[in-house]
Formats: structure tokens, sequence, C-alpha cells
């Protein structure tokens, strides 16, 4: 009997041993098979391949950074490595961002639901790629032709500087972004340098920048999405003055906080506060208010307005540069006049998108644009200076004094008042 008992457990034991060996069995072939289909995975899906466009230094920032991407079917990209302050860049890159709730923080990354063929995707960020630009030797040769042939009534502009022929982007050449974009301000008060920026921005990718205002004249002459609405994430840029003066009292509050909702991030544009009071004697875009009516009697009425335009201009600065909690790009217009490229291209980094150093150059060659007004060359004065009191002065001094201040703190910008 007790014979028995042990031949029963040792048949017991044999089978959980062959159950056991059995699952190491089954699992020994599971990994091995597993194996086997990651090794096929590089051959039916090539790797993601890592490429290194460029190094970029800031002229804002005391470090540079590489930018490396992913997946990037063109292998025309190069390295480029620069000790120089200055951008130093083969594309000009532009972010896409979230809002933040710290404008002077890093930007938050985005991936955006894009067309691969409009995009480069790095780990992070999603790059917007410009629209591309006939190639220069098309270009001229497009030049000569219609040149030999006597062409005329085409709409075509050429522009050349040195090698470079740039055609310009006509209103018909300009596109909606291909995905939804964070909504960006492009913020200023009146008569700041808004539309030439526009058209800057315009000319080197291609892309249309919009407003949430509707003037005619310019949807009819250079901006064609002037007065989109439904579709306003898929513009670069829209175009805004507030907070305007009517919300600089109590019953403003609301529109300043409905505004920081409008938008995800804004670029500002500044300008040297005599200027602007003194651009703001004009009404239209392209009129000219004669020389007497800044002076004497006849400018008494101006000069009434001084106060409440500066109020304005530090109101502007309050919000964008300080209660804004998106992050804020700022643009002095007295450096985009004088150093067009490198604040283009800094800009265009800001928004993320992705165009070449033959973009932004030919942004600038056909940077007049239509509402250029030509530079007042005053004969009774000397300088603007004179067409404000005293107690004028000093209170514009002060006020530029603590922008300029801040502007080099938080941005490293320096600007030299005119």
């Amino acid at each position: 009997m007790a014979l028995v008992k042990w031949d029963l457990l040792r048949v017991r034991r044999l089978s959980v041993w062959k159950v056991f060996s059995g699952v190491i069995v089954v699992v020994t072939m599971w990994i091995s098979f597993e194996n086997s289909v990651l090794r096929l995975i590089p051959i039916l899906k090539p790797p993601r391949r890592m490429v290194t466009i460029a190094t970029v230094s800031s002229t804002r920032s005391n470090h540079s950074t590489t930018k490396t991407f992913v997946n990037v079917q063109s292998s025309t990209f190069s390295n480029i490595n620069s000790n120089s302050t200055k951008h130093k860049v083969l594309y000009t890159l532009a972010h896409i961002n979230l809002k933040t709730s710290n404008s002077n923080s890093n930007h938050t990354k985005l991936r955006i639901n894009c067309p691969r063929d409009h995009v480069i995707y790095t780990d992070e960020e999603t790059w917007l790629k410009g629209l591309p630009r006939v190639n220069d030797s098309h270009n001229q040769r497009l030049l000569e032709r219609l040149t030999e042939a006597n062409i005329s009534g085409t709409n075509a502009v050429f522009r050349s500087v040195g090698n470079l022929t740039c055609r310009q982007r006509m209103p018909r050449d300009l596109r909606l972004t291909p995905c939804d974009l964070p909504v960006t301000a492009l913020a200023s008060p009146f008569r700041c340098g808004n539309t030439w920026l526009r058209h800057l921005v315009q000319q080197a990718t291609g892309y249309g920048t919009s407003s949430i205002y509707c003037d005619q004249e310019l949807k009819t002459k250079g901006f064609p999405f002037e007065c989109e609405r439904s579709q306003q994430k898929k513009t670069l840029l829209v175009k805004t003055h507030q907070p305007e003066p009517s919300d600089l009292n109590e019953a403003g509050k609301v529109s300043m906080v409905q505004l920081k909702r409008r938008f995800a991030k804004a670029v500002y544009l500044i300008r040297n506060p005599y200027e602007f009071i003194v651009a703001n004697h004009h009404r239209f875009h392209l009129d000219n208010v004669p020389e007497d009516q800044f002076l004497g009697q006849a400018g008494s009425r101006w000069r009434a307005k001084h106060p409440s335009l500066l109020k304005w201009w530090q109101a502007m600065n309050q919000f964008w540069l300080h209660d804004f909690s998106g992050p804020v790009f700022p643009v002095v217009y007295s450096n985009l006049l004088h150093k067009t490229e490198t604040e283009l291209r800094g800009l265009l980094e800001f928004l993320r998108v992705n165009v070449s150093k033959t973009d932004i150059r030919c942004a600038v060659i056909n940077g007049e644009g239509n509402f250029h007004r030509q530079p007042r060359k005053w004969t009774q004065i000397r300088s603007i200076l004179q067409l404000f009191d005293v107690p004028m002065q000093q209170n514009i001094n002060s006020s530029f004094l603590e922008l300029k201040r801040h502007l080099k703190e938080k941005y490293n910008i320096d600007w030299h008042m005119e």
C-alpha cells in the first residue's frame, strides 16, 4: 500500500515538472519569436534618422542651442558652427508653442496635426515649413524670357540685388497654413510699423497674416486674409491694437481678460514714443499732414492729445510685456528698420517657421510694400523734440528709460533713442 502511494506521488511530481518545463519552452519560443520580429522592423520600416541642421546662436541669449531633427527627408542640410553672437542658421526656425504661465520661461512644446510634407518633426517640437519660393536661377531665366519677349501686363515683380533675383510674392501667392497654430498677436499702438512687419513675414514665408479688424484697403492691397475670422488659427500673425484707450478704464478690465484668453503668444512692436506721438497726427495709411499742422495754434489740438497718447503707449507696454501670460517676442521698430534681416530671422524663429536664408533676403529686397509713408523732411524745426514742451519731454524720457531697462534685463535687447 505504501509503495502504491509512493508511485502516485512520483507520477504527480513528474506531471508538475513536465508542465513547468513546457511553460519554460513556450516562453523561450515567444521571446525568440519577438526578437526575430524586432530584427525585421528596421527592414520593413527604416529607423528614424537624426540630422543636426544648425547651431543657432542668438543675440537674445547667452548660450547656443543645437537643433536635432528627426525624419528629415532631405539630405541637403548641413551643420553650421559659429562663435558669433548673431544668428547663424542655414534654415531659420520658429517654434509652434502653447501658452505658458511665465512669459520669460522657455517655450512649451507642441505637436500639431499637420500634413507630413508641410512640417519637420523633432523629438519635442514641430517646425512648420515656409512655402517654397521659385529658385533664383529659374527666376533669372523667367525674367530674361519676359524681357526678351517684351511681355507687358504681367503682375510679376522681380527685384535684383547682386547675384540674387527675387520674385515678389503677390496676394494670390499667399496661403493659409496647412494646420491650426496657436493664435499669435501682432500687437502695437497705431502707426508703429505693424503693416510693414506683416508684409515682411508674408514675403518670407508665403503664409498670410490676419487682423481682429477688417480694413478693406489692406485686404485689396497685399493682405488677402485681413478680414479672416473663422480661420485665424491658420495665419501666422493676427494684428491688434488692443488694449485700446477705451480699455484703460474700469469698464475695460473685462476686455483685458478676454484679450489674454484670445492669444496664446504675442509679437509686440515698440516704437520710439516721440515718433509714435508724431505719427499719430496721421489719420490714414498714406495721408500727409502739412508741417504747419504740428506748429503754433494749428497744432494745439494735437498737442493736447500728447498725455493720452503717452498713457496708451505706457499701457500697451505694461500689458504685453508684464501682464500677458504667454510667450512674447518684442521687436523695436528702429532695430527692425536698421537690422531688418536679423530681426526678421529672430521673429520667424519665435514663430517656428522654417525658411531659407534666401527667403529672408528676398523678403527684405521686396520689403517696400504698398503702405510705406515717405520720411518727413522738417524745414522749420531741427528735431521733433521741439514739438514737445519740457514737462512732456521729462515724462516721455522717464517712460523710455524704464522700458529700456526692462527690455535689456528680460530680453537682452539694446535700444538707443535716435
